[in-house]
């Protein structure tokens, strides 16, 4: 069986190949029993690396026009200058552009401002599994709020639980140079969207 080859996935979803060797043909490390294919000749684990990239993440939704998140109107976003970041699945991220309206008797982003980017970044990741198709309702939100921040922000958030209708979610905001300025966690109700009623 010399030259055979075994693929194994761990718990940190990273391949890892082990090559049996000829007697007396391995690489760095000593004799012993190889945990993957049992063999008791020497064997040479090796990180497969192709499998140690993230994959590369695509944001369909680059290029909204102003008063969209991810494809779901709202004129909100404009006022705020929330941008979509990438969403999927489990997890989304949105900026929001500095602005001098936004801020506080100090020139800090004002936490109301901080707060409904957390929301709007929570309820993205609520319905990240099909943003087309879903909107949200928050049932509740908590705010933790951890320094004074400026500039342009970003929240990250992630769907922790999703239900038929309920969702849980927590995010962070930071800084662009990576300080922690907030953090949040969020139950929200996804509702199929409706076109709005004309004026």
């Amino acid at each position: 069986m010399a030259g055979s080859a075994v693929v194994s996935t761990f718990a940190n979803l990273r391949a890892v190949k082990c090559t049996r060797r000829q007697e007396g043909e391995f690489v760095g490390i000593a004799p012993s029993r190889c945990p993957l294919c049992l063999h008791a000749a020497p064997t040479y684990h090796v990180p497969s690396m192709t499998d140690l990239s993230p994959p590369a993440s695509v944001n369909e939704f680059a290029g909204e026009a102003p008063g969209l998140l991810f494809a779901l109107p709202m004129p909100m976003a404009r006022v705020f200058g929330l941008t979509g970041v990438h969403i999927n699945a489990k997890e989304a991220c949105v900026s929001m552009a500095y602005h001098p309206d936004h801020t506080n008797s100090r020139g800090d982003v004002h936490g109301g401002a901080l707060a409904t980017l957390l929301d709007c970044a929570l309820s993205c990741a609520a319905r990240g599994h099909d943003p087309r198709r879903f909107g949200v309702a928050t049932i509740d939100l908590s705010v933790h709020f951890t320094a004074p921040g400026r500039g342009e922000l970003t929240a990250t958030a992630w769907c922790e639980r999703r239900g038929r209708s309920l969702c849980f979610a927590r995010g962070e905001i930071r800084d662009a140079q990576g300080e922690l300025l907030a953090l949040a966690t969020g139950t929200f109700k996804l509702l199929d969207r409706t076109p709005a009623p004309a004026a």
